[in-house]
């Protein structure tokens, strides 16, 4: 309790959603001999069936996987997109297919690193004697993870949060631990950072949870998976239904995590000039056809918007009190007749022409544009209404 997951994989962690994005990634943390110096690359891993492979070295890793005391097919298993020897020296390069079913090669900023005549010491920092031992080592996704024992809790405010995170911990004590990994002498205590052994993860779905937990989150799954049934959309349905069941296989730790607590409360000019461009933004990407009008929300979308904020607190229902109103204020200037940008507009054109527009000219103006608006309300009116109801049904 208490520890601050400081680095896992080759990564710094700045957020739980990017530590999800490191635990769920194809790669694995290889730390490699080059004439008595060790480095660590994170190399990809690949099913064997997407690897472009000789027969020779498909008949070669097929008598690893039995001396391996594998089980399952082979182009089940994973390897990385390297031709290894007996001796786990790194021989060639492998090209494979990657997820847009285009042939590619592992040659990238990373890959770079790697010659012809290095060989695999460890695996996730476990070191493999064997390409016995490499082979069976690549069919589990474990992850390295560096923590800081008892990290500071303290709330503080946002702009300062990235220079406390690095502040926070001695980044040479950082680098003596990660240029340890796999080597024969691993340090894995450092100040006040430690490594923690290779630790296996688990999808969500295998997760150590009591009852209730279980029973809750089993809940949540039937109920997604009832709404996207109900989808009369059938490439809608499938790819929705594909997302919830890799949300259901997503990796994680196994440990309850959360992000740190940071306050953000910006000098009232900072939101009034953000509400500004952002409104900005909004109308000129409606008019210019950038966003479609049904992503917009009207009274009852704003209504709800208020509803969920109440539901946090205070603050944050006066933040969107305030937003909508400055929202509204803001449209309400736009110099379109029936607002009061409007009213300013023709006071304008007056003060210019020296004499007052006819009452039977203000209405051609005003009444379409009148029209146009109850019917824009109705259309979003609509599209609130209709997202109401799919997120309940």
């Amino acid at each position: 309790m208490g520890d601050r997951v400081i680095w896992v994989d080759g990564s710094l962690v700045f957020s739980f959603y990017q530590l999800t994005s490191i635990l769920n990634d194809s790669t694995t943390l290889l730390t490699l001999e080059r004439q008595g110096t060790y480095y660590q690359i994170k190399a990809p891993r690949l099913k064997i069936n997407d690897l472009r492979l000789s027969q020779t070295f498909k008949h070669e890793l097929d008598d690893w996987k039995h001396a391996a005391s594998l089980n399952g097919r082979l182009t089940d298993l994973f390897f990385i997109p390297y031709q290894i020897n007996s001796s786990g020296v790194i021989e060639d390069t492998l090209s494979f297919m990657n997820s847009s079913a285009e042939e590619v090669s592992p040659e990238n900023d990373l890959s770079e690193k790697i010659q012809s005549g290095d060989r695999i010491v460890a695996i996730n920092g476990t070191p493999v004697e064997t390409v016995f031992d490499l082979f069976k080592q690549l069919q589990e996704r474990s992850a390295l993870v560096i923590v800081q024992k008892k990290s500071p809790t303290a709330t503080m405010p946002w702009d300062k949060a990235d220079a406390a995170f690095e502040a926070s911990f001695d980044t040479k004590e950082l680098s003596r631990i990660i240029h340890s990994i796999g080597t024969p002498s691993p340090l894995t205590l450092s100040g006040d950072l430690q490594m923690l052994k290779p630790v296996r993860l688990k999808p969500l779905s295998e997760l150590d949870l009591d009852p209730k937990e279980r029973q809750q989150m089993t809940a949540a799954y039937e109920a997604k998976k009832s709404m996207i049934e109900q989808i009369e959309n059938p490439q809608q349905r499938e790819m929705l239904m594909n997302q919830l069941e890799q949300e259901q296989k997503r990796l994680m730790l196994g440990g309850r995590l959360g992000d740190r607590t940071v306050t953000f409360n910006p000098l009232p000019t900072t939101q009034f000039g953000n509400v500004l461009e952002n409104t900005w933004k909004t109308l000129t990407s409606l008019f210019s056809g950038a966003m479609p009008a049904k992503n917009m929300s009207g009274p009852v979308g704003i209504v709800q918007a208020l509803q969920t904020s109440w539901s946090k607190g205070i603050k944050d229902a006066l933040y969107w009190l305030g937003f909508v109103s400055l929202n509204l204020a803001f449209l309400n200037l736009l110099p379109i007749p029936v607002f009061d940008g409007g009213h300013i507009l023709f006071s304008a054109i007056e003060i210019v022409t020296g004499k007052p527009i006819k009452s039977k000219t203000m209405e051609r103006w005003i009444i379409p544009f009148v029209i146009l608006l109850i019917l824009f309300f109705i259309y979003l009116t609509y599209q609130d209404i209709a997202r109401l109801f799919h997120k309940l049904f």
